[in-house]
């Protein structure tokens, strides 16, 4: 960001949030060339691949759970969250102190962490039920403007979302969110 702040208006510490920063509806987004916008993201996503970071991202089909007929439909949130759950307790071993969970401040951060204690005593959803052993009971949920790694995860979020699940009109819009 520093390069690009001395160029463009962008204060360092603005916040990389992937549709503030495409839409560039807003400050300090409007101002700065979509070009830029393309190779902040880029760069971004660079830095996370170059971090050795992994990136787990479940979702829910609810078409497809609804299809099933469950006679009651657990959350595609709350189920998401779960498996999610689940991929990081696997990433660890026992003989390791336990992964702290560090996530964005939502409105639905009490129920998630409400979730993640009966997690903790009946274990997690489906036929990986786990009880979490290798994860920190605490769940720190923070504002996402004071950490770069949960702008990070937005944008990878961002990214991931708009290939699956929007077309692009414009070839070109295509071919830059597959190279970013």
């Amino acid at each position: 960001m520093t390069k690009h702040a001395a160029t463009f208006s962008i204060l360092e510490g603005a916040e990389l949030h992937g549709s503030t920063m495409m839409r560039a509806h807003e400050q300090p987004w409007r101002s700065v060339p979509l070009r830029i916008r393309f190779r902040i993201f880029e760069e971004v996503m660079q830095a996370v691949f170059d971090s050795g970071a992994r990136v787990y991202i479940e979702g829910v089909d609810i078409r497809r759970q609804v299809a099933r007929g469950y006679p009651s439909v657990t959350p595609a949130r709350e189920l998401a969250f779960s498996h999610l759950f689940e991929r990081i307790n696997d990433c660890c071993h026992s003989s390791e102190p336990q992964v702290r969970v560090v996530a964005d401040e939502h409105h639905t951060a009490e129920i998630s962490r409400s979730n993640f204690n009966r997690y903790q005593v009946a274990g997690t959803y489906g036929y990986r039920s786990s009880r979490l052993p290798n994860v920190s009971p605490e769940i720190n949920f923070i504002e996402s403007h004071t950490d770069r790694a949960l702008q990070a995860a937005d944008l990878v979020t961002y990214l991931f979302n708009r290939i699956w699940t929007v077309s692009e009109s414009d070839m070109r819009a295509h071919r830059q969110k597959h190279k970013m």
